[in-house]
């Protein structure tokens, strides 16, 4: 379970660092910890990738 999504973290600490791995837990509210337990859904996929599209932009 949460797989895919820890790899949005993995994309968000190559972006920006640490800021990039805060900032995801903060939009995405789920911490990297609860991403690993968390489904990866289409619904939580889309909002990781949505946040991680957005700390790349920054």
């Amino acid at each position: 379970m949460g797989a895919k999504l820890l790899e949005f973290y993995q994309q968000a600490q190559e972006s920006a660092g640490l800021q990039g791995r805060i900032k995801l837990a903060m939009i995405t509210k789920l911490s990297q910890e609860k991403a690993k337990e968390a489904a990866d859904s289409p619904k939580n996929i889309q909002l990781f990738a949505d946040a991680v599209k957005k700390i790349q932009a920054e």
